[in-house]
Formats: C-alpha cells, structure tokens, sequence
C-alpha cells in the first residue's frame, strides 16, 4: 500500500512538473508571437520613414551621374530625383520607385534613336514625372515610353520625337496625366501614334496629344474596353483624333479638332 501511494505521489509530481514547464513554454511562445507582431507592425508603419532618396546630377555632385545606375540601387519606397540636364541613356524602371525629374523644360532623356527610350516592364506603385522624353528608335514598334503590364503614373513630362510617344500592352492600367504629347512618328503613316494602347484598360487624362505624324491616340481590341479618355485636348494630328479599333473606350470632355478625322471607329468590337 506505501509503495503505490508513494508511486501515487511521484506521478502527481512528475505531472505537475509537466504541466509547469508547458505552461512556462507556452507562455514563452505567446511573448515571442507578441514581440514578432510588434515587430511587423513597425516595419509596416515606419518603413517609408526608411525610405531613401538619391540624385542624379549628369555634370555636379551628386550620388550618380546616370539615371539607370541610380535605379538599379533603389529599392522599394525609394525615389530618385534627377537635376536639370541632358542623359543620353535609355532606361529601365522598376515597381515601387519613383523618378522625379526638375521638369521638362530642363531635364531631358535622349534615346540616341535607339530603342524605347524608357522601358516599364510589369511596374507596380512607381511613377515617372518631370522629363523631356525624346530620340527613341524608328523600328520595331518602339516608342518614347514603352509600358508592358502594372500601373505605372506617367506625368508631368513632354514627349516628343520618338515612333511612337506612349506604348501600352500588357492589360496594364497605367495612369497618363498632364502630358505633352507631340512631334511622333517618323513615317508619316496611320502607324505612328501620339499614343497607342492595346489590350490595355489605362487613363488618359489632362494631355495635350497635337500635331503627331500619325493618329493621336490608338485603342485596340475588345479587352482596352475599361480605357478612359478624359479631358484631353487633341489637335491637329495628321490623321485622326482618336483611332477606336475593335474597341469601346470612354471618352468625354475631349477637345478635339484639327485632326483629318476627330474620332473614328473601325470593326464592330461586338
């Protein structure tokens, strides 16, 4: 009878050791999660306090003297701001990183006829604002701004000289506001655009689009039908105003005038 009591005895202890250190490990385990969400939550709140800024200067002191090598540092929640002058280089941008040049008048990017003379492949929350965009190359559907995908915001910037001004595929949803848009197009035909949009849903707003070789805007094909034009002034472009193809955009409050024709719609997109 004493050695189970006794036995008794032990295994109450041995229990009530088991359950002490499982409640001190699980209390351990909630303080960790705690400290770990408190962690996240700062990272979350504070991160674009982290944020960094670099310059781009092509003839002072600043942290580089081109544009592109400034980009490929950056990182998410960076912005890059570019001082007046002339970069002859064609770039990449990247999501999450802002370029901001000291406006158009001052700040030019010179594609040397080569190539779009800026790239955003698949660019999410960046925008690209205050340049002169020019000199892209004469083939191969090449444009001052190729879009391809994300949501890039484009404004604030004079493109002009290049195959086309403003490429968009992709389905992206990029926002075009407060542009100059003029001079594109190098043959003269109805495939040079002020602005060409396919498969694509994005906002053009605010621009002036004028005097393009070719049709001011182009929307293609049945899935551009989310695309809005809104408040634009569209002039003197030498073939139309706005090129509707296979497609059903929005467009209204336009100025339109001076094209050869001011809208036009070919095939039914229905």
């Amino acid at each position: 009878f004493l050695r189970t009591a006794r036995m008794g005895v032990e295994n109450m202890a041995l229990k009530e050791t088991f359950n002490t250190s499982t409640r001190k490990e699980e209390s351990m385990n909630r303080k960790i999660t705690q400290r770990l969400c408190t962690i996240l939550l700062l990272l979350f709140f504070y991160s674009p306090l982290l944020a960094a800024t670099y310059t781009v200067d092509d003839d002072g002191p600043a942290d580089f003297v081109k544009i592109q090598n400034a980009i490929d540092v950056a990182g998410p929640g960076d912005t890059i701001m570019v001082e007046a002058g002339t970069y002859n280089e064609n770039i990449s941008l990247k999501s999450d990183v802002d370029v901001m040049g000291a406006g158009f008048e001052d700040t030019i990017i010179k594609g040397g006829l080569t190539s779009h003379v800026v790239y955003a492949n698949n660019v999410y929350n960046a925008v690209f604002d205050g340049f002169a965009v020019v000199d892209s190359g004469q083939t191969s559907s090449y444009a001052g701004i190729r879009i391809n995908s994300g949501d890039l915001v484009v404004s604030n910037n004079l493109i002009a000289n290049n195959l086309s001004g403003i490429r968009i595929t992709g389905a992206s949803s990029a926002i075009i506001k407060n542009n100059i848009v003029t001079i594109n197009g190098f043959s003269g035909g109805y495939l040079d655009y002020g602005i060409i949009s396919l498969h694509s849903t994005p906002l053009i707003t605010n621009n002036i689009i004028a005097r393009n070789r070719g049709a001011g805007i182009y929307i293609g094909w049945l899935d551009s039908a989310g695309t809005r034009i809104i408040n634009n002034t569209i002039v003197d472009n030498e073939h139309d105003g706005i090129w509707c193809y296979k497609s059903a955009p929005i467009i209204k409050n336009n100025i339109i005038a001076g094209n050869q024709y001011g809208i036009a719609a070919s095939h039914d997109p229905a």
